[in-house]
């Protein structure tokens, strides 16, 4: 089963879009990355108290993803699979 296919299998709040075959990202409360074809998810570290509402790849490694607190909304960016996210707005 490859990563659209198991992405399409969360749980309906969940945004989801795959960069190739064996790399997805999947938002909805938080992140998560497959990079085998949706075997696996791993939930990516993030600020705290910040809820993802969608994710765009960019790259394989690369995302921006949107989402934010109670008072206060924005996006985050990674370059390097989600191991840190960068405040790009605001």
């Amino acid at each position: 089963m490859g990563a659209r296919e198991c992405a399409e299998q969360l749980s309906p709040g969940r945004r989801r879009l795959v960069s190739d075959t064996s790399n997805g990202w999947a938002a909805g409360g938080l992140i998560l990355r497959s990079t085998d074809g949706g075997l696996t998810w791993t939930q990516q570290a993030g600020p705290a108290g910040f809820g993802f509402h969608s994710v765009v790849a960019l790259t394989k490694a690369g995302a921006c993803a949107t989402g934010g607190t109670s008072t206060r909304a924005a996006i985050l960016c990674t370059r390097n699979g989600g191991q840190t996210w960068t405040h790009v707005y605001p």
